[in-house]
């Protein structure tokens, strides 16, 4: 039997949580999202992966590992640049209402186009998300590197 390395899921993001940043800081800024500022499909399809991994393991009642550290990853980041908690049920469906809105925002940030109220709102409060992802991406590189250690998102295969 060989060993399989455990998968540390944020300095995976490390790159994606920078674009991202990057991108929705000039969309809530500009109030519009222009074809000139469109970025790699792969992030996209890396944060689509990331939410729809987040959200199987939130209904799942066996979720599988990646699914699972991708759903702790995900809760920790809503909760955290969402000032929420996570004590009773409806906080729980809060929670997964934010993330779901995320899943279906993203999927549609290829389309130039002008933001409605709403749009601007929810793009705002995914900049959050991705700062607070690309902040902890790049402590956790510091950590890797520096001592070896694998941040509290590793899952084994």
């Amino acid at each position: 039997m060989s060993y399989i390395e455990p998968v540390d899921l944020l300095p995976r993001q490390g790159y994606t949580s920078a674009v991202m940043v990057n991108f929705l800081e000039k969309v809530c800024l500009k109030g519009e999202i222009k074809k000139s500022e469109l970025f790699p499909k792969g992030v996209l399809q890396t944060v689509n992966e990331l939410f729809s991994d987040a959200l199987s393991g939130l209904r799942s009642e066996l979720p599988i590992p990646k699914h699972l550290t991708s759903s702790l990853l995900v809760i920790d980041l809503v909760l955290e640049s969402e000032a929420l908690q996570y004590r009773t049920k409806d906080e729980e469906l809060r929670v997964q209402q934010i993330i779901n809105d995320y899943a279906v925002f993203n999927r549609t940030l290829s389309e130039p186009r002008s933001l409605n109220k709403k749009d601007k709102e929810l793009a705002g409060k995914m900049f959050g998300f991705f700062k607070v992802l690309h902040n902890l991406t790049d402590s956790a590189q510091y950590v890797s590197t520096l001592y070896g250690k694998k941040s509290k998102y590793t899952y084994s295969l």
